[in-house]
């Protein structure tokens, strides 16, 4: 019997709370890995007490038998229904129904879908017949359980009315509820050249055939994901690669098979049989990599994975996050998580722990996944050292402008072939850095441009969208950088000057 932890409590108090408000098309939005189906067996087994028939939508096929094992560990075997062709576990009097996204489009006019209770597993995902059904029974209660309802249209009128999110990411990695990552970025997938096209859940994104062509074409990629892959993961860690298609995934095993890595490639066209295979294995260690394009980037949850190999660039918040969640579930001995980007996802949308949505798109204006997401996500991040006493950035183990060094046990990262470790840097730090040199700039007679151009040296950017108040005395953080700068900019005039 699972009990619920204190953070899924809270989710369940706050969605009790919208449905007392009139509420009945609800998303919960918790992170991955937070045990959502945790949470639609609490909420099944709670119906069911009540003498309410539920239904639980899964969006895959595959993902019915993870969900029934999650409700048998709940304690609730022997109490639900399969609703799947002839399914030995098939019972229309049962109370609690499961069934897949693809059984409820063939039984959509079947009264064993009638019932006081939808629950859509991963709802980002709304297939047509889902929203026809949401339609159809639109006077019963609907819960969505999403990481990333961020999905065009999600809150369209007659569909999802109202958003739950009690706690974020930091919030659960902080409370030790989830696996702290590390966020590791080198050499990039060139991808000049690549088009976009629409992407099923809102916007666009990159156009997976042109993808391939870039990574098969890219002679340096390939060495430096082995190399990377034995520094980081070693001969006992696991993980799992995502690339942008099939053809890709097995070169890569290939190829690192040929360097004495255990890998396997694993795709939805396989039979299940052959896939429970090579998870058996994987959770064994006999494997310690799967590769694959797409298949495990939403509801796989091998809690025993702690590195991902990111091959596949995507536009999509929606489809990034879903990617890193897979690292964040806590295993014995599993300290931290690595991610390991090539293709510039991180750079592109930031940390994934730091983006969730804010509301809910209606349908009403031209879809912007952007605007969805709480702002300071979308703010991209330093990739280099930051010197813990003047903080400026530098690549070695020297900091150029203050002299201090990394203590000898220090890792050091840099651009030989050895991906960078992404650092992070507050949206608040860095509206105090620029307000402190708008400062600056006041006591010595400088110009705003003077301010912002620091301020892009610091941080890769300008300061848009930060307020220009001027702040003072001047910290020592920020003294030390301009002292850099300094040394810098006379170190380039006597380079020409020579």
């Amino acid at each position: 019997m699972i009990e619920l932890r204190p953070h899924q409590v809270e989710i369940i108090d706050a969605v009790r709370e919208s449905l007392r408000k009139g509420n009945k098309r609800v998303i919960i939005q918790a992170p991955c890995s937070t045990g959502k189906t945790v949470l639609a067996a609490h909420m099944l087994e709670s119906a069911m007490l009540k003498n309410r028939k539920s239904v639980m939508l899964c969006d895959r096929i595959q993902l019915v038998g993870q969900t029934c094992k999650t409700l048998d560990d709940f304690g609730l075997a022997g109490k639900y229904s399969i609703m799947m062709g002839d399914h030995p576990l098939y019972d229309p009097n049962k109370l609690i129904q499961v069934c897949s996204t693809q059984t409820a489009m063939n039984r959509k006019d079947s009264l064993a879908l009638a019932a006081d209770l939808f629950i859509i597993d991963e709802c980002h995902v709304l297939f047509k017949s889902v929203r026809d059904l949401m339609l159809r029974f639109n006077n019963v209660v609907w819960v969505g359980l999403s990481a990333t309802p961020m999905s065009k249209g999600l809150g369209a009128p007659g569909l999802f009315e109202d958003l739950v999110t009690t706690v974020t990411p930091p919030e659960l990695m902080a409370r030790g509820w989830l696996c702290k990552t590390e966020y590791y970025q080198g050499h990039q997938i060139n991808l000049s050249g690549v088009r976009s096209i629409s992407n099923p859940m809102g916007g666009s994104d990159y156009d997976p055939k042109d993808v391939e062509r870039a990574l098969m074409s890219d002679a340096i990629l390939q060495g430096d994901i082995i190399k990377n892959w034995k520094l980081h993961a070693g001969e006992t860690k696991r993980g799992i690669a995502f690339s942008s298609s099939i053809k890709h995934s097995k070169a890569l095993v290939e190829a690192m098979t040929e360097e004495g890595v255990r890998c396997a490639h694993i795709d939805g066209y396989m039979k299940p049989e052959e896939r429970q295979v090579l998870f058996d294995a994987h959770e064994a260690g006999d494997i310690q990599l799967l590769s694959t394009a797409k298949l495990l980037n939403t509801g796989y949850d091998a809690s025993h994975i702690s590195v991902l190999l990111d091959l596949a660039p995507t536009q999509s918040k929606i489809r990034f996050c879903q990617t890193a969640g897979r690292l964040w579930r806590l295993h014995p001995g599993k300290e931290k998580a690595i991610y390991l980007d090539f293709c510039g996802n991180v750079r592109r949308h930031g940390h994934p722990e730091d983006i969730w949505a804010e509301r809910l798109d209606d349908g009403s204006k031209k879809y912007n996944e952007k605007e969805l997401v709480k702002k300071e996500a979308s703010d991209k991040e330093p990739i280099m050292h930051t010197c813990p006493r003047c903080a400026s950035l530098y690549k070695f183990r020297k900091c150029l402008a203050c002299g201090y060094e990394l203590p000898s046990d220090a890792k050091i990262y840099h651009d030989d072939q050895i991906l960078k470790k992404a650092e992070k840097v507050s949206v608040a730090d860095q509206q105090r850095f620029y307000q402190e040199l708008l400062g600056y700039t006041l006591d010595h007679g400088y110009n705003e441009g003077w301010a912002a151009h620091t301020f892009k040296l610091k941080f890769g950017k300008f300061p848009k969208g930060l307020e220009k108040v001027a702040k003072k005395p001047t910290s020592e953080d920020v003294l030390g950088f301009i002292k850099y700068k300094n040394i810098r900019d006379r170190h380039a005039r006597n380079t020409r000057a020579a």
